[in-house]
């Protein structure tokens, strides 16, 4: 994982104004839309996305069978198999649409509204967004916590809120230090097997989908890399 700011410099760097002198990790945060995009995959219902996969699914099957064995009309059969993919389609969008609300709601606060100073304590979460005051959020307000190496993302019980902690912005302590913290303090409720293996799912869904991301990168820099090479050649017939 990535080291603290403190640590990067080798000496304390400042609090920022308004965090006790006695909190033990201070961070500073200034919230990208990859970070958003990060937060809302960790964090949206897997048992809501697997819902709609199940049922797109489900509805293809029935289109299928429909067709072959009853020998449905083509276009209600066209019009049935249509709604199934868009349902896994809708489905396997579910965090892109949480991050672009949350995205355009940041985008209609201005650039100050991505700028987070965040202190925690033995009371709780301190946050401050932009130039607004520090407010407190107990940790019993906290209901789950999920940590990669470049976020930390906290949701509360019975609201819509996601808070999203950069792992690279510690100005004191550290971000290991910051998971094991917030580990001993976030009680979250037993989600059940069910609900473990859906989110074991979506892990892999995902896993498949950064994948195939990745490869349409290359493809496309590979498709660049020979428009280059074919503008070079005519450049020099020239």
């Amino acid at each position: 994982m990535a080291r603290s700011k403190q640590s990067k410099k080798g000496k304390a760097a400042p609090l920022p104004k308004g965090v006790p002198t006695d909190a033990p990790l201070v961070n500073e945060t200034h919230l990208t839309n990859d970070m958003v995009k990060e937060g809302c995959r960790l964090t949206t219902s897997a048992v809501l996305r697997l819902v709609y996969f199940a049922f797109g699914i489900a509805l293809g099957v029935f289109a299928l069978v429909w067709r072959l064995a009853f020998g449905a009309d083509t276009l209600a059969f066209v019009l049935v198999l249509l709604v199934g993919l868009m349902t896994v389609w809708q489905g396997s969008r579910l965090p892109m649409e949480s991050a672009r609300r949350m995205i355009s709601q940041l985008d209609k606060a201005g650039e100050a509204s991505r700028d987070r100073v965040f202190y925690a304590t033995e009371e709780g979460l301190g946050v401050k967004v932009g130039d607004g005051p520090f407010k407190v959020f107990p940790w019993r307000a906290f209901n789950r916590a999920v940590a990669t190496p470049t976020v930390c993302c906290l949701t509360m019980a019975g609201q819509s809120a996601l808070v999203i902690v950069a792992m690279d912005g510690f100005v004191r302590g550290g971000n290991a230090e910051f998971v094991h913290f917030v580990g001993s303090h976030v009680v979250e409720p037993d989600r059940g097997a069910f609900v473990r293996g859906c989110e074991k799912v979506c892990r892999t869904l995902d896993g498949w989908g950064s994948v195939q991301a990745a490869q349409r990168e290359r493809d496309a820099a590979k498709k660049e890399a020979r428009r280059q090479r074919k503008q070079a050649r005519r450049d020099r017939r020239r």
